[in-house]
């Protein structure tokens, strides 16, 4: 029951049923629990799966619960066998069980191998929600955990080299006890990604760009062995073939004519490097990149995909940067812009985003009118989210001044979370997401007010109607301003400091009198006078 519960909620979190497939795993976690104990395989299983259930949805101080406790399964598991197996050792060096100890000792060396395989997966299960917390050396420590555990079972290779050297001639075969499989080179090869935006977050430049080449190395390799697996099994189909595959040991140096992988796991590291390249000012290095990334994400995905449209603007970025291509940055910014307001609607903070790059890139060319009417469009979007936070703070009295935030929700909820942790080259004039409303708000404000009076210098034609307008907004927005900075903040801070003195003023009175039941009224209806 516990394992048919799991597969359902397997099920269910494929269609993002988060509140159900938390309930299925709660419900199989206990089952397993009577069955086995705290310390049972099967219980570690699903502590692992709620954890990174959890992070999915952002819900990562619950997730990082749920992992400490299976990773504390492991560890114990781990150890145990350990024991097992010196002990064992021990009894057939003095005679005993001398014929049946070699099984035994395969037994328990098997049971060995794929306990620390899921210490490895919980650790990098972990480095992922330390990594998405911010928390850098304890996600670089887990990884590099997870590094030390998979590269011993694959024969302690000193290096990538090494490993595709013991990979390839090993047959990659998926048994344990014949060197490094697929899996092992793909799961390494996320691990040494992650590892890389460690580094990238900490500046550490040199040692990010290092292990971001070493994944590529990686997911090249499979990207390549996959098309060769796949050409065969087509070739198979076309002859009618029937027997026995072949398993030789493929060449990829003459078998494929890309000198590149085609997956996106592999254009998400091509991208990271061309993150790196652009922080150390290699701008033409980074551009290719981030060419051959776009390429491979709109074979796999299509032009009008809004990961695609996420690479068309850390070009943009970069090209902006450059000072040299404004035209191509420009054009850059406007395929992107396209693709986000198919997908996310013309009223989408990256819309706004977009739209103030954009405008940006045609200020610096002297296109004021093109640029005045970007950031009349941002000046709407931003107008929008940030009266929205006003009317909320005004109406409910509240001290938060943040708009959207159930569009903020549904986006931490539908975002498929794969701790591939995504690097943007921008600079601080694209930043604008890490500000609130307001200062985002002003920003393009007295961008809009510089480029209309350039545009009037120039003798360029305005929409004069659309900046009255503008205008007129900002006259109002300012009032509401007025209302929450003067009149309701400071009433509010007025009335939560008489409550909070009455509330002080009768807990010294009752640690020194007996309370009466109409004391104790009134002590309630001071805690609900701000509901």
């Amino acid at each position: 029951v516990a394992s048919t519960l799991g597969e359902l909620a397997g099920v269910c979190a494929k269609l993002d049923m988060f509140e159900r497939v938390l309930s299925l795993y709660q419900e199989s976690l206990r089952i397993y629990m009577l069955n086995e104990g705290k310390e049972g395989k099967n219980v570690g299983k699903i502590l692992l799966f709620l954890g990174v259930v959890n992070a999915r949805y952002g819900q990562f101080e619950r997730a990082m619960d749920f992992l400490q406790g299976a990773i504390r399964i492991r560890k114990y598991l781990v150890s145990y066998y350990e024991n097992v197996l010196r002990v064992t050792g021990k009894s057939r060096s003095t005679g005993e069980h001398r014929n049946s100890g070699i099984n035994r000792d395969e037994e328990i060396k098997r049971e060995l191998h794929n306990e620390e395989m899921e210490l490895s997966i919980v650790s990098y299960n972990i480095g992922n929600v330390y990594l998405k917390l911010g928390e850098l050396e304890r996600a670089l420590s887990c990884f590099e955990d997870m590094l030390e555990i998979r590269r011993r079972h694959c024969g302690a290779p000193k290096n990538t080299s090494e490993l595709l050297d013991v990979f390839l001639n090993s047959g990659h075969s998926n048994e344990w006890k014949t060197g490094p499989s697929e899996e092992d080179l793909s799961t390494i090869a996320d691990a040494l990604h992650n590892c890389g935006c460690c580094y990238f977050f900490l500046k550490q430049f040199g040692k990010a760009l290092a292990c971001y080449n070493e994944a590529l190395v990686l997911k090249g390799t499979l990207c390549r062995l996959d098309s060769v697996k796949a050409g065969t099994q087509n070739r198979a189909m076309k002859e009618g073939e029937t027997g026995e595959q072949n398993t030789k040991v493929v060449h990829f140096s003459e078998s494929t004519g890309s000198g590149f992988g085609d997956s996106l796991t592999y254009a998400t590291t091509l991208k990271s490097i061309g993150a790196v390249h652009s922080k150390l000012t290699n701008y033409d290095m980074a551009l290719q990149h981030y060419e051959i990334a776009l390429q491979i994400q709109q074979s796999h995905l299509g032009y009008d995909h809004i990961v695609v449209a996420g690479t068309l603007s850390d070009m943009g970025h970069l090209l902006r940067r450059t000072h040299y291509m404004p035209d191509t940055a420009a054009r850059c910014y406007k395929e992107s812009l396209r693709i986000s307001k198919l997908k996310l609607g013309p009223d989408h903070e990256n819309v706004a985003h977009l739209l103030y790059n954009l405008g940006y890139v045609y200020d610096s060319m002297h296109r004021y009118n093109q640029a005045v009417a970007c950031y009349s469009e941002c000046v709407r979007v931003y107008g929008k989210r940030y009266s929205q936070g006003l009317l909320y703070r005004l109406l409910r009295c509240r001290g938060s001044n943040q708009s959207g935030q159930g569009e903020d929700i549904k986006d931490s909820i539908s975002r498929d979370i794969s701790f591939e942790e995504y690097q943007s080259s921008s600079d601080q004039a694209s930043d604008m997401g890490e500000n609130d409303s307001r200062e985002n708000y002003h920003r393009v404000l007295n961008a809009l007010e510089h480029s209309t009076r350039q545009a009037h210098e120039t003798g360029s034609s305005v929409d004069s109607d659309n900046i009255f307008r503008i205008n007129f907004e900002v006259l109002l927005l300012r009032f509401l301003e007025f209302l929450s900075d003067y009149i309701v903040d400071p009433t509010k801070n007025a009335i939560r400091s008489s409550v909070n003195s009455s509330v002080r003023s009768l807990e010294q009175a009752s640690s020194n009198a007996v309370m009466t039941t109409r004391d104790q009224v009134a002590h309630q209806f001071l805690y609900l006078i701000q509901e």
